[in-house]
């Protein structure tokens, strides 16, 4: 059964120190260094949570949080998820846009930061693998594409692979696993996580 006051407790202790207390342009920065980079900025702040989550570990006294709401996460429909992972863009800031089914790459949102972004959603029960990374960065590197980046996002993990992969290319990709979809919404849209864990969000999309 979800804790409310634990997780406002949760919630407090994460939400300061953090990098996610900047402004968009230093956030969406943070968000696309690889995994390795982040963990190092992430210690810069002292607080080894953030370093144990990057690298998709998990301390045990926030495990009972990560999860419930895991578990909630994938009962949602994949486009559920995706109108997640949208209304969490869209508290980050900027603008948050629906992109059509079978669209090119399998790009189920755009992001305006005001650069563009391309944003993949993976709402599965398995690790993301490295030819889904692969597919977005021949989207980058198609010359009608005019997206400055990609995120990668997972209810989930990413595979070793995929981690290399995108530690050794030039184009801008950010990958952000479930245990880091958890703390950017504990700390941007509590509200959400805890309507998640307890059943009560509806999507509108």
């Amino acid at each position: 059964m979800w804790d409310h006051e634990r997780f406002e407790e949760l919630r407090k202790s994460l939400k300061t120190p953090s990098p996610f207390a900047k402004g968009l342009p230093e956030i969406v920065d943070f968000l696309l260094m690889p995994a390795y980079k982040r963990s190092l900025k992430y210690r810069e702040f002292g607080d080894d949570f953030y370093t144990s989550i990057i690298l998709g570990g998990l301390p045990p006294r926030h495990s009972i949080f990560c999860n419930e709401f895991h578990s909630k996460l994938m009962e949602l429909t994949p486009r559920d998820f995706e109108m997640v992972v949208g209304n969490l863009l869209k508290n980050l800031g900027g603008n948050v846009g629906i992109s059509g089914k079978g669209a090119d790459g399998g790009i189920d949102l755009t992001w305006n930061t005001p650069d563009d972004y391309l944003i993949q959603c993976k709402r599965t029960k398995n690790k993301v693998e490295v030819g889904v990374v692969r597919e977005i960065h021949g989207v980058l590197s198609a010359p009608s594409c005019k997206a400055k980046g990609a995120f990668i996002v997972t209810a989930d993990e990413f595979t070793n692979g995929a981690t290399l992969f995108v530690s050794g290319l030039s184009s801008r990709i950010g990958l952000i696993n479930g245990w880091e979809l958890f703390n950017l919404m504990t700390i941007r849209v509590p509200s959400l996580v805890e309507d998640i864990a307890e059943g009560r969000w509806k999507s509108n999309g």
